[in-house]
């Protein structure tokens, strides 16, 4: 069962392959998503989302 709801992931993005870049993504990944995903909640990173 899905809830639909989402979090808001705010982090410095960089350039991909940046050191800035590697540290967000492995904190939204190991850090974020871990802590999330027993609450069937969707990690949104800024910069992802092309909605206005």
């Amino acid at each position: 069962m899905s809830n639909n709801e989402e979090c808001f992931f705010i982090a410095p993005i960089g350039d991909e392959g940046s050191d800035i870049r590697e540290r967000s993504d492995t904190l939204m990944e190991y850090i974020v998503e871990e802590a999330v995903s027993d609450f069937d909640i969707l990690p949104a990173v800024n910069g992802e989302d092309s909605r206005p």
